[in-house]
């Protein structure tokens, strides 16, 4: 079995040091035991890379906190891997869980999510057209308003302007003088 200490298994998982400390410390809150030698280092085995590949997977995901996947993560360890505490008793109902069910669970909720918000913003579209189908509907009874009113403000107007037209029919031109008739 192959034994690995932190910057071991930082380079080994492609993460910065800080970044994997950081992970470690959040299996280790939610109950996962990492061993540790006589002066108190972190070790790390293979089975270990498994789990946090798992939890770093699992923290990939948008609408999961670290924290939550770091849950996840350590509910489905068998009991050995874990310490002694509260999380045994959710250890019996989660053991057959893998990471491809967490994966199911968290994609279903993401489902859900994404469906409510899809719902929501279309409901939110659907009162914004509506809106502006009454807006326009008001514009154009406005505009039909004003054209009427236009109309029967013009049809004096136009009246005056067919009896000057006709006025101008009736009047007889003046006769024409030939070009060197000007003087006269």
């Amino acid at each position: 079995m192959m034994v690995m200490k932190v910057p071991d298994m930082a380079k080994r998982l492609d993460l910065k040091e800080s970044a994997f400390k950081k992970y470690t410390i959040l299996l280790e809150r939610q109950g996962y035991l990492v061993n540790r030698n006589q002066q108190g280092h972190r070790l790390f085995t293979t089975e270990d890379i498994e789990i946090f590949e798992k939890f770093i997977e699992l923290a990939r995901f948008d609408g999961l906190t670290l924290e939550n996947a770091a849950k996840m993560v350590v509910d489905g360890l068998p009991t050995e891997k874990r310490k002694n505490s509260n999380h045994d008793v959710i250890a019996a109902e989660n053991e057959g869980h893998n990471v491809m069910t967490l994966i199911t669970t968290l994609l279903s909720e993401q489902e859900k999510q994404l469906t409510q918000k899809f719902d929501l913003q279309k409901q939110e579209m659907k009162e914004q057209l509506d809106r502006m189908e009454k807006n326009q509907n008001a514009l154009l009874l406005e505009i039909r308003d004003k054209l009427d009113h236009q109309q029967k403000e013009s049809e004096p107007a136009t009246s005056i302007v067919e009896e000057i037209v006709k006025k101008e029919e009736v009047v007889p031109e003046a006769p024409k003088k030939k070009f060197y008739q000007f003087w006269k």
